[in-house]
């Protein structure tokens, strides 16, 4: 509107995406990613913005590659061969919004720790059976969410996760 660039520093990630048409995620003093608040909220160039971008953050699993895909809890999500064959070794790095995994029959396996009941949505915090250091982030219907203690499992919308190299941090393109 009046036709002059600003540069605003801040370190609040939910101020930037509030206030910025374009930002600019800074590491060290490297520059990470540009690009508008929603790019970087659903194409994140790398494991550090993923994890930077979004209030809860993404859930950042280092799991094991297999033929056809990704080894997730009692099921493998389907990766095309062409994006798994840039990956540096045998596994890979995951990345899962809170609001993009649902309850399911099967999947990651994971025990409930605490609830947060928010009305119309709830967040469950927990850890994945077996890797009691992968904690897990989802966010479920506020009306009906498991209880501390239970196990479910949850599964990720398909075209909401992400797959980042292991060594690099850098995302896998497909």
């Amino acid at each position: 509107r009046l036709g002059v660039t600003t540069v605003y520093v801040t370190h609040d990630q939910t101020e930037a995406m509030t206030m910025g048409d374009r930002i600019c995620v800074l590491k060290d003093g490297l520059l990470q990613q540009v690009g508008t608040p929603r790019e970087l909220y659903d194409r994140p160039g790398n494991v550090f913005v993923a994890g930077f971008i979004g209030s809860p953050a993404m859930n950042l699993l280092e799991l094991p590659t297999t033929d056809g895909g990704v080894k997730l809890g009692d099921t493998v999500f389907p990766v095309e061969r062409a994006v798994l064959s840039q990956a540096s070794g045998n596994k890979v790095t995951m990345g899962m919004r809170p609001e993009d995994l649902t309850i399911a029959d099967h999947g990651l396996a994971v025990q409930v720790d605490v609830v947060e009941e928010l009305g119309a949505d709830a967040y469950i915090y927990g850890h994945a059976i077996g890797a009691d250091d992968l904690q897990v982030i989802a966010r479920t219907d506020g009306r009906r969410p498991p209880m501390k203690g239970e196990t479910v499992h949850f599964a990720p919308t398909p075209d909401h996760v992400h797959l980042f190299d292991i060594e690099s941090g850098e995302r896998l393109r497909a």
